[in-house]
């Protein structure tokens, strides 16, 4: 039984790594498009929320 969790969560990790460090155009990969995004989100609520 956790020799299935293990591999389960060692397929889990294993495609985050890999959408963390897929090519997404040049040298910017596609864990820096989703951190910025998470860093834009924060800032428009952060910004929509100081201004209302």
């Amino acid at each position: 039984m956790l020799e299935w969790i293990n591999a389960l969560l060692d397929l889990f990790g294993s495609f985050c790594l890999w959408l963390l460090q897929a090519p997404f155009y040049g040298s910017v990969t596609v864990g820096y498009v989703l951190v910025a995004m998470a860093l834009m989100g924060i800032l428009f609520n952060f910004l929509i929320r100081r201004f209302r």
